[in-house]
């Protein structure tokens, strides 16, 4: 909770007269900012008179990542040539952080993907309307659409309206990552809130800098792994998961061998464990991965990265383990 604060409210110097000088007419910005982030900082304003939010890019932010990810991106490569630290894969880990900081300084893609997820969603899940006439990839314009925080909306709810937010949740888990392949990547506190109006509870969702998509292949490949992990495949499952997994040429025979006998024993395990921890089936996977040298594809890294943000929240809604257990095992039935 208090690092969510922290992240949230990021202090480093900008200029906000810089933007107020390319606004148009019938677009005004107010000075003081009520989210700062390290990429970008968020302000009320209004267009045509009405209300509405402004996502400003921090001055030479770009320049600045670009220079500082150029030094790193030195160590993380020789790091590839050091026998004890080779395991690590530094360097592949580098170049999907790179991919992920840099997206983020991409309005043009985010009010792409604004759109994309507004015209998806409607009714609980509710996405801003982004204004392109007057965005462009300094600012980001788009509807204000206040909310309840994760934590004053879990101090007022019932027990059945918390099942009703996680039923929200996972429900809109299961349809961006499984069914359209356009997900978030990066659900944290505070890039979402609730809404309770007429006895009805919707979320809201922000900050779409950090979005997965998966190709009609890969959600194939995707939905196959699920199919075979659910009816218990074994053999399909291993098959369905090394689709997902990009073998490095220096990984030998033996090594493959070993990999996939690990593999085998760690879904063994999971199968014939009723209980649903995401985070620690991914954990044990990845480093198995990293232990071989292995990587993820892209889309599949970001698909890592929307699952844990989604277990996070989910466990977040419950008030222990059990709890969490308990309400899933409902939820799903």
């Amino acid at each position: 909770r208090e690092l969510a604060k922290l992240r949230d409210n990021v202090r480093v110097p900008y200029n906000i007269e810089t933007i107020k000088k390319d606004l148009p007419t019938n677009l005004s910005i107010e000075s003081k900012s009520i989210s700062n982030g390290s990429i970008a900082t968020v302000h009320l304003g209004k267009y045509n008179e009405k209300e509405v939010i402004i996502k400003v890019k921090r001055d030479n932010i770009e320049t600045q990542i670009k220079n500082t990810l150029f030094y790193w991106e030195y160590f993380a490569y020789f790091s590839s040539f050091i026998p004890v630290i080779k395991k690590f894969n530094f360097y592949q880990k580098f170049k999907i952080l790179k991919r992920i900081v840099l997206s983020q300084c991409d309005f043009i893609t985010e009010i792409e993907s604004l759109q994309s997820f507004k015209k998806s969603y409607s009714n609980l899940i509710k996405i801003p309307k982004v204004y392109p006439e007057v965005s462009n990839n300094n600012f980001i314009v788009m509807e204000y659409l206040p909310g309840i925080s994760m934590d004053n909306m879990l101090e007022t709810v019932t027990k059945d309206e918390k099942k009703e937010m996680i039923k929200i949740f996972y429900g809109f888990l299961v349809s961006s990552i499984n069914i359209k392949g356009l997900f978030h990547c990066d659900l944290h506190s505070g890039n979402f809130s609730w809404k309770k109006e007429n006895g009805q509870i919707q979320l809201i969702l922000y900050d779409f800098g950090m979005v997965g998509k998966l190709s009609p292949d890969k959600l194939t490949v995707l939905n196959n792994f699920y199919y075979n992990l659910i009816t218990k495949n074994l053999d399909k499952t291993i098959e369905s998961l090394n689709n997902i997994i990009i073998k490095n040429n220096i990984i030998n025979e033996s090594d493959n061998k070993l990999f996939n006998f690990e593999l085998r024993s760690i879904l063994i395990d999971k199968f014939k464990n009723k209980q649903i921890q995401v985070i620690g089936w991914i954990s044990e996977i990845i480093y198995l991965v990293n232990k071989y040298d292995l990587t993820l594809h892209d889309d599949f890294t970001d698909f890592e990265l929307a699952t844990i943000c989604f277990e996070g929240v989910l466990m977040q809604l419950s008030s222990n383990d059990q709890e969490y257990i308990d309400l899933m095992k409902e939820i799903l039935l």
